[in-house]
């Protein structure tokens, strides 16, 4: 049933997007965001524009959330994570001395 809503709530954004003025110049208004703020809520079934802040939570617990599409913030997460530690100042000691290959998507 979640992913019917869920479904249901994204067709009808996507119809809102497609209804829209196609003029290049169309500029959405506060009021605009607003209103789509609070119908995305409602089809989603949001309650808070702010998501729950959460710390230890299991597997079984994140996938309840998961399935009924509300989203959270996981507190802990990274908190055993060895980069974690990592700095400027220790990458470039460790690592100064390699070479590596990058590019940007902007040059072409």
């Amino acid at each position: 049933m979640a992913f019917e809503s869920r479904s249901l709530g994204w067709a009808v954004i996507m119809i809102m997007v497609l209804a829209r003025p196609s003029s290049a110049r169309y500029k959405p208004s506060a009021q605009d965001f607003a209103r789509d703020k609070l119908l995305i809520q409602e089809l989603m079934n949001v309650t808070s524009a702010v998501p729950p802040r959460l710390s230890n939570i299991t597997a079984a617990e994140f996938q309840e959330y998961f399935q009924a599409g509300i989203p959270v913030i996981i507190t802990d997460i990274a908190d055993t994570w060895a980069m974690r530690e990592w700095s400027c100042s220790s990458l470039a000691r460790e690592f100064g001395e390699e070479e590596v290959m990058y590019w940007n998507y902007g040059e072409g």
